[in-house]
């Protein structure tokens, strides 16, 4: 994936689309603004849970849960899983598994 893409808000509102009227996109703000925060704040995970359900749909069903999440963090992001917060790596620090052996099991 390349770069970030830009987006330029509309004054006074929030949105960046260009496919619809200034003038409509003013109503939309002002709707979500009389909302309450936590109205909003429900409305962004609701949103964000569609966008995974999309991701996971595309995916292809033979891939590991690893290779899932790996693949839903690009798609949502836009690059890679940053080394530091490897899944693999986070997998055995969270569990704080040890094997049978002593050593510290690891996802994948």
């Amino acid at each position: 994936m390349g770069e970030s893409p830009r987006f330029e808000h509309y004054p006074d509102t929030g949105f960046g689309v260009r496919d619809t009227p200034p003038e409509i996109n003013r109503r939309i703000f002002a709707q979500m603004m009389n909302r309450s925060p936590e109205e909003r704040l429900m409305i962004g995970f609701s949103m964000l849970s569609a966008a995974k359900e999309l991701i996971l749909a595309s995916l292809p069903a033979d891939l590991s849960t690893v290779q899932r999440k790996r693949l839903m963090y690009q798609r949502l992001y836009g690059h890679p899983v940053p080394v530091a917060c490897s899944l693999e790596r986070r997998a055995g620090e969270v569990s704080g598994a040890n094997g049978a052996n002593g050593k510290q099991d690891h996802a994948e």
